[in-house]
């Protein structure tokens, strides 16, 4: 029979070669390693979905191909080898009497581990009732754990990572919420008493409180938490070497999370925690942004506002989304509460993870804490509390801190004239001229195949590049079908490194056939990018390279195959053709920099007149008016040229 302690799941072996789950079932499908059949273990039971295999087989076969990324296998495979009817708690509970007596539980009978958890916790505070329920595989596992651990911190997140951690595992917060949480905790603490204060869990998650616990004197659980999972707390405190208590103390950090509750549960437990607040205490409260921040109707907005009305709140940011796994679409809401009344509110509304700086964050909220309106707050906005009792959200969105203007009016003002020197530059039209010829009536044409075949058009194929070697100063471009990438390199050394290389000549068309695109290299010797290829036209093919890119432009994303595709056949109409094509492609550039320059300018202006350095004191389109034609009004203002090059009047610097 087989032993169930030494079973691997697909997921289990993922996590000991420390790769993902898909590259398991990969390599059972794939047996052949370098040439070599090396088939993967047969499963021990049919169990569909998630077979089993025998611990010993998988590290031999491991070891054997050299797949995965874990040098160690053959110490950590125990680890991930959970024997069944084992629970979590029961292996949480064995691993905090081992990391306290130090001893080896696997060796010891069941009587001797209930005799050292009675030394240890003689009213069954913690720790007794699950030790006298627990199994000697349970204990032989937690040595495993242990041996291959650092320590019992890192054991306990292997048995949370383990098979039946993640039986019962939940999406919990990502690691930027818990480092938010856990540094303006910090923050609040330091604020409060430079030598350190207490943690009080009120209620939430165990991860979050044990997270933010590290960096104070001790942890906090009182009495009324009483039950399993006050438990579970303790004894993953002790693990990872947290001090805890039950007595209260003053000032403290009281840690609530609200996650998962309804409107009506939410409101409640953060009226129950600002209820319990000592005059020198703080509360860090995180919940949904709905609760929290947003406009509430009916009864939810009269709790709230009851709530609100003795103004304990001085701190609330609506977080942005992807914070909390379990509901990755929401956004959370965070709360800081004083102990004291009648303190002023900022608020904020944090948009992206981009924008989220936690130290930023939590000077704020220390600053919000000492009501200090010298500070100039990089997110919080002075909110009137009348207003949120009045029915409003708490959190208007897009609320941010007002910024202060750093710039001089005349960078504006000049940054301005800069950009509308190139704005009013004149822009010639462009125009064809054409001539009837007398009409032909072969207009069939010829695929790109068919010039292939016919010598009349070669294909080269690009290659990749790495990034690493780019060079600023550089002389070689590496370019695709949409142009130059961005990456340059040494001419020596693009060279050296890629000595076979597809170089551009001058007049090729890179193109991708997959929604297809072209573009023509006018200069040449640049490096070809891949997937992008060349179509480089001989003479004689009938069709000039500006045509072809722009029939490949006017293709549909299913096109096909390249060499299927039809080009006309131009005749002596073809040259004419191409360079009328190349003058259109030149010209749509200038309109796509002037369009550029455009938008440069209004950035420029709603800007300058925001943070009033400028006011605009005239506008409109040049049409050669000379500047003695301007009004008076306009006098002194600078920034628009006429068709002759004569400057004349836009704006006024304020």
């Amino acid at each position: 029979m087989t032993d169930p302690e030494a079973t691997l799941t697909l997921s289990d072996i993922a996590a000991l070669a420390h790769v993902q789950r898909a590259v398991v079932s990969s390599w059972r499908k794939r047996p052949t390693v370098y040439g070599r059949s090396f088939p993967f273990p047969s499963p021990i039971d049919d169990t569909p979905g998630n077979p089993r295999f025998r611990q010993e087989e998988v590290v031999k076969w491991l070891q054997a191909t050299g797949r995965g990324n874990n040098p160690d296998i053959h110490l950590d495979a125990p680890a991930w080898s959970t024997p069944d009817g084992v629970s979590l708690e029961e292996l949480v509970a064995l691993l905090c009497l081992r990391s306290i007596t130090g001893e080896e539980l696997g060796e010891l009978p069941h009587d001797a581990l209930v005799d050292l958890a009675e030394e240890i916790d003689q009213e069954d505070q913690f720790l007794l009732r699950e030790i006298r329920t627990s199994t000697s595989a349970g204990a032989r596992h937690t040595d495993d754990v242990s041996e291959a651990s650092h320590g019992p911190a890192e054991a306990l997140d292997l048995l949370e990572r383990g098979r039946v951690g993640r039986e019962h595992a939940t999406r919990g917060l990502t690691d930027a919420a818990l480092d938010l949480v856990r540094t303006v905790a910090t923050a609040c603490a330091r604020e409060l008493a430079p030598a350190g204060v207490p943690l009080v869990h009120t209620g939430g998650s165990h991860r979050l409180s044990l997270t933010v616990a590290v960096d104070f004197a001790e942890l906090i659980v009182p009495d009324s938490e009483s039950g399993d999972d006050h438990r579970a707390l303790l004894q993953r405190a002790m693990i990872q070497g947290i001090e805890t208590s039950s007595d209260t103390a003053l000032p403290s950090v009281h840690l609530h999370s609200v996650l998962g509750s309804d409107t009506s549960s939410t409101l409640d437990e953060i009226d129950g925690v600002i209820l319990g607040l000592g005059q020198s205490d703080v509360a860090v409260i995180l919940g949904p942004a709905s609760a929290l921040c947003d406009e509430l109707q009916g009864n939810d907005e009269q709790n709230r506002a009851e709530t609100l009305r003795p103004g304990n709140v001085v701190f609330a940011a609506r977080l942005p989304r992807g914070l909390w796994r379990e509901a990755h679409r929401q956004a959370l809401g965070l709360w800081v509460c004083a102990g004291r009344g009648d303190a002023r509110l900022r608020v904020t509304d944090i948009a992206t993870l981009d924008d989220l700086d936690a130290p930023d964050v939590a000077a704020d909220v220390v600053a919000a804490l000492r009501d200090d309106s010298s500070r100039a707050f990089r997110y919080a906005r002075l909110r009137e509390l009348s207003a949120v009792l009045g029915k409003q959200p708490v959190v208007p969105r897009g609320t941010r801190a007002a910024r202060f203007v750093t710039t001089e009016p005349t960078d504006h003002r000049d940054r301005v004239i800069a950009a509308t020197q190139r704005t009013a530059e004149p822009l010639p039209g462009f125009d064809v001229f054409v001539d009837p010829t007398i009409g032909t009536i072969d207009v069939s044409g010829l695929s790109l195949g068919q010039l292939q075949q016919q010598g009349l058009l070669k294909i080269k194929r690009g290659k990749r590049y790495d990034q690493s070697n780019h060079d600023p100063d550089g002389t070689v471009d590496v370019v695709d079908a949409s142009g130059p990438t961005g990456i340059r390199l040494d001419a020596f050394k693009a060279t050296q490194l890629y000595p076979h290389a597809t170089r551009t000549e001058p007049g090729d068309i890179v193109y991708v056939k997959d929604r297809p695109k072209a573009w023509v290299d006018p200069i040449g010797g640049s490096l070809l990018r891949a997937p992008a290829r060349v179509f480089r036209l001989a003479r004689g093919a009938g069709i000039g390279p500006h045509t072809l890119a722009a029939i490949i432009n006017r293709l549909p994303d299913t096109a096909g195959d390249p060499l299927a595709w039809n080009i006309p056949n131009l005749g002596n109409g073809a040259e004419g053709l191409d360079a009328a094509l190349a003058a259109a492609s030149a010209y749509e550039a200038r309109l796509r920099e002037r369009l550029a320059a455009v938008q440069d300018l209004t950035g420029r202006m709603i800007n300058g007149v925001a943070e009033g350095a400028i006011t605009i004191a005239g506008h409109g389109e040049n049409r050669g008016r000379r500047i003695e034609d301007a009004s008076p009004q306009e006098e002194g203002a600078v920034g628009a040229v006429d068709d002759e090059g004569t400057q004349g009047h836009a704006l006024e610097g304020r």
